[in-house]
């Protein structure tokens, strides 16, 4: 086991979660290091390197597994699972039913939700809404542009269903 549940917990949402504590060293992890709070083992995986830190949740039927992290204020929930090597970080939100995988990263107080399967190395932050479908940033030929001009990439074009609120 890398971990344990303590005796801390917090009520959210109705629901009773409780501090994991680390049984072991690992990744960025030391023995002993508190992490986020889960509703049970169930949530995050005994295997690999993921991991719940900070204050994040995870709770109801989510699952974390491989060497994904949920960190911070992020909250995971419903039936969503992150796994691979994917991130939820800061104040995100992911619920229902919910993928997020490979290199994706969640951040700042994006909330993804509905039936999205987010995957490769997409990155969907700030106050983003990811409410279904399927999100990869695709490889994309290298385009003539101007010297220090930083490469753009149209949301509406490679994000169907993403809205800024």
């Amino acid at each position: 086991m890398k971990y344990k549940l303590t005796d801390e917990c917090i009520e959210f949402n109705g629901v009773t979660l409780f501090r994991i504590q680390a049984l072991k060293t690992f990744s960025f992890v030391n023995e002993g290091d508190l992490g986020g709070f889960v509703e049970s083992e169930e949530n995050l995986s005994q295997d690999y390197t993921c991991w719940v830190g900070g204050n994040a949740k995870v709770y109801g039927n989510a699952r974390v597994y491989g060497n994904a992290l949920v960190l911070e204020n992020a909250v995971v929930c419903d039936n969503a699972k992150i796994f691979h090597s994917a991130t939820i970080c800061n104040n995100a939100k992911v619920y229902d039913n919910a993928s997020i995988e490979e290199y994706a990263l969640v951040c700042d107080t994006a909330v993804i939700r509905g039936n999205t399967r987010l995957y490769g190395k997409s990155k969907i932050y700030g106050n983003s809404l990811v409410i279904s479908g399927e999100v990869e940033i695709p490889k994309r030929k290298p385009q003539r542009r101007k010297k220090k001009e930083k490469p753009r990439i149209d949301a509406r074009e490679v994000l169907p269903g993403v809205y800024d609120l």
